[in-house]
């Protein structure tokens, strides 16, 4: 939900502050409950009483689902570049047709002039709180998906081959002449650079895993092990 030093605390804090009054609406008291039903589903917000919440409580997905829906969408005409907390203005104003391309979710923050809090607990179901008046569009519930996939295919399949790669050059220098990757039988052993070691790499990344062995044995490829 956060993406910088500065925004992560003011997120927990907001998060924080949701989570006290939804606790205190319900009657919950003590940490982290578990639903009697349902598998033993762990409880951030246990019902204790009549609140209008369905089932058990809340778990940790329906109040960051809440929060997603409550975050905030600061609009072109409130930026003010005279506001910015650096002294570069790198700030820039948000584009009111498609917020979602540059602040995600939203804004998360406890002032009350933007009601994240209000709208984040409206979200919650609880009674008390009346309905919610914020809601996300359908694009923007597109946008973030597809934005999560990209982010699962990267680090689930291409850093995870490049730490295994990694792992097995760990044992071993490979020393190697700047030739192009499509001279890799031809390596040179006389000194190390950047270019052709990316060349190996992306030739292991053509051939497949099975073919590091093959291209590690090259003649041409002097490897020094690594004390």
């Amino acid at each position: 939900m956060s993406g910088t030093s500065f925004a992560t605390p003011r997120s927990a804090g907001t998060f924080s502050a949701v989570l006290l009054e939804a606790r205190r609406a319900t009657g919950h008291t003590g940490g982290i409950a578990t639903e009697p039903r349902g598998g033993g589903m762990p409880l951030m917000v246990e019902r204790k009483r009549a609140s209008g919440l369905a089932g058990g409580g809340l778990t940790n997905w329906d109040l960051r689902c809440a929060l997603e829906e409550g975050a905030y969408y600061p609009t072109t005409a409130e930026y003010d570049p005279l506001q910015n907390i650096e002294e570069d203005l790198t700030a820039v104003p948000i584009n009111d047709v498609a917020p979602w391309a540059q602040a995600g979710w939203g804004a998360i923050t406890p002032d009350p002039e933007h009601g994240v809090v209000g709208e984040t607990l409206a979200h919650t179901g609880i009674a008390q709180f009346g309905p919610p008046t914020r809601f996300k569009s359908e694009l923007t519930c597109a946008f973030m998906t597809l934005n999560i996939e990209a982010r699962h295919a990267y680090w689930d399949t291409v850093r995870r081959r490049q730490r295994e790669l990694r792992h097995h050059l760990r044992p071993v220098r490979v020393l190697l002449t700047p030739v192009p990757p499509e001279s890799l039988e031809r390596l040179g052993e006389r000194r190390p650079n950047r270019s052709t070691g990316a060349a190996l790499l992306q030739a292991v990344d053509r051939l497949g895993d099975a073919a590091l062995p093959r291209l590690l044995g090259l003649g041409s490829v002097d490897l020094q092990h690594v004390p």
